[in-house]
């Protein structure tokens, strides 16, 4: 049995023949293309991505246009701002301790009152109770003293009460003496009984000093008792505030917002040991939110606080622009950019605006008042001059203008158009003067479609017995001489001119004429003679041997090369 390495040599080296044959046959086929391509000549592939992408059906330049008219304009203008927020707040904790927890990060909106962060709590907890067991001790003692405030008001009563009766006692004792003393005179009584009537009074004298004695104790005591209760009182009230002050300083332990807005920085991580005054998070109020601009020395005389301002968002064109107003013109301006700060504080309930985020504002500094006006974009500069391209007659045609206020958008024109002129504003960058051109779509990344080819091929009076066509790289212009056209003979002039942009040969173009009569297709008809009249210049002649609908057919060659064909339909009358 013959092994692999028994095989011919031929059949190893068959499959790298083949494949030398094949790159062989693509480099000749590349250099013949090379060789005996013409100048300016397209092949396929450039031809199909020119018709579908750049050239614009009809042989027109693809623009977009606005009707001039006059309507209300207020000047303005306009500078690339930023968000700013309104209020911005460093977080801070009141109190040393270790975070435990800490549930925001940047960009999380909050609430006033929420909770941010978390201290532990154990130390001042205990200092608490603490002050708690302080704050019952000591009201247990001013109720107490209060007890011992009432005991000695009653003592000091029950001896105003004594010395009220031994006061009546004395008093009555000292009449007894003195009526005693004048009866002993008369010899009513005896000495013996005058005696013992001195005795009770000198006994009643004793009993009212010592009720006096036990008044003033009292009273002593009764004092006494009192300044005790309102110590004790005093202590209990500094109890109690103790307590006050140290469930305060445990409800620092709890860092919650101090406005609604947005977390902009996140400066530590749980389990940090943070004390006061240390910032830990930044917390941005952003509605209201500031709207702040760099204004040109300038124009800032232009300006007035109340001012309308139109705000755009730079980050989302798809957004809606806001209007605020003015609500102040910094007083200083910057020595190195000679600019002031605009600012205006505008809505942000959506949080459309972020601190940091750029916006474009528009200014008003004039009073509003109809006028003509065009988009900025519109406008070209020729010759040092400013002008805008116009439409007459679907062709394009430089119109230099004078200009006036701006308002960041659209430009007021004082001379150079009237209302009603079509205007270029877009896709006039490759114009030249009198090059046709069509209504396309553009967007914010340029042309968006391509004009639609028109939908008829005939030639009429609707169209003034004129069609402008493309066919390859030419624009090719169909003129009927023979207005209406009649049976019998008929002179269709056509000129062929270089496609918008390029430079293509027009002394080697033929042109070869058919027609026929669709609804006698089968009819014979003679062949339309085209004489050539110079460059890119042809008539034909036509011989219509009835009236209908006749069909010309015009077939463009480079050379013996056909470039295309253009179909025209033409209607006869009897």
């Amino acid at each position: 049995m013959r092994s692999k390495s028994d095989k011919p040599f031929f059949q190893w080296a068959k499959p790298f023949a083949i494949i030398f044959a094949l790159v062989f046959l693509a480099w000749l086929v590349q250099w013949i293309v090379k060789t005996y391509q013409k100048p300016n000549h397209m092949g396929v592939i450039e031809s199909q991505a020119m018709d579908m992408s750049v050239q614009p059906p009809a042989g027109a330049m693809p623009v977009q246009t606005e009707i001039v008219k006059s309507q209300p304009f207020t000047s303005s203008v306009t500078y690339t701002g930023s968000a700013v927020a309104y209020n911005d707040i460093a977080i801070f904790p009141r109190v040393e301790g270790r975070i435990v927890a800490m549930s925001v990060y940047p960009g999380d909106r909050v609430q006033a009152g929420q909770l941010l962060a978390q201290l532990d709590t154990q130390e001042l907890t205990s200092k608490v109770r603490e002050a708690q067991y302080g704050q019952r001790a000591a009201t247990q003692q001013y109720y107490a003293s209060l007890s011992q405030q009432g005991q000695a008001s009653a003592q000091m009563q029950r001896a105003q009460e004594s010395i009220q009766a031994a006061k009546a006692n004395l008093a009555y004792r000292e009449a007894q003496i003195k009526r005693s003393q004048a009866l002993v005179k008369e010899a009513v009584i005896t000495q013996e009984e005058a005696q013992k009537d001195e005795s009770d009074f000198r006994t009643a004298q004793s009993e009212y000093q010592q009720a006096l004695a036990e008044l003033r104790a009292a009273q002593r005591g009764a004092s006494a008792s009192q300044y005790q209760s309102n110590a004790q009182r005093a202590q209990a009230t500094q109890a109690n505030a103790a307590l006050q002050t140290q469930s305060i300083i445990r409800g620092y332990t709890r860092i919650t917002a101090p406005q609604a807005g947005v977390v902009t920085q996140r400066l530590i991580s749980p389990g940090t040991l943070v004390s006061p005054g240390m910032s830990i998070l930044q917390v941005a109020q952003i509605n209201p939110i500031r709207i702040q601009a760099n204004v040109a020395e300038s124009d800032v005389a232009l300006i007035r606080p109340g001012a309308t301002v139109i705000i755009r968002d730079q980050k989302s064109q798809s957004q809606k622009p806001i209007t605020g107003k003015v609500s102040a013109i910094f007083p200083r301006t910057d020595l190195q950019t000679r600019t002031t700060i605009m600012e205006a504080v505008i809505s942000n309930e959506q949080a459309q605006f972020l601190p940091g985020d750029f916006v474009s504002v528009s200014i008003h500094t004039g009073q509003q008042a109809p006028r003509l006006t065009v988009p900025q974009t519109a406008l070209v500069e020729r010759n040092q001059q400013q002008a805008v391209w116009v439409v007459r007659d679907g062709t394009a045609h430089l119109q230099y203008v004078s200009t006036g206020d701006s308002n960041g958008q659209r430009m007021a024109v004082v001379s150079g158009l009237t209302e009603g002129d079509e205007v270029i504003v877009q896709g006039q960058r490759d114009l030249t003067e009198g090059v046709l051109v069509a209504q396309a779509e553009y967007g914010s990344q340029g042309l968006k479609t391509l004009p639609k080819p028109s939908s008829s091929n005939r030639l009429s009076a609707n169209n003034q017995y004129q069609l402008k066509k493309s066919v390859g790289m030419y624009l090719a212009t169909l003129t009927l001489k023979s207005k209406p056209p009649k049976p019998g003979a008929n002179t269709l002039m056509i000129e062929l001119v270089s496609g918008p942009g390029m430079s293509m040969p027009l002394d080697n173009l033929n042109l070869e004429a058919t027609t026929l009569m669709p609804s006698m297709a089968k009819m014979p008809v003679p062949k339309p003679t085209v004489q050539k009249m110079g460059a890119g210049r042809f008539q034909a002649n036509l011989d219509w041997m009835m009236g209908g609908l006749w069909q010309v057919t015009l077939t463009v060659k480079d050379g013996n090369q056909v470039i295309g064909s253009i179909p025209v339909e033409i209607e006869v009358a009897n």
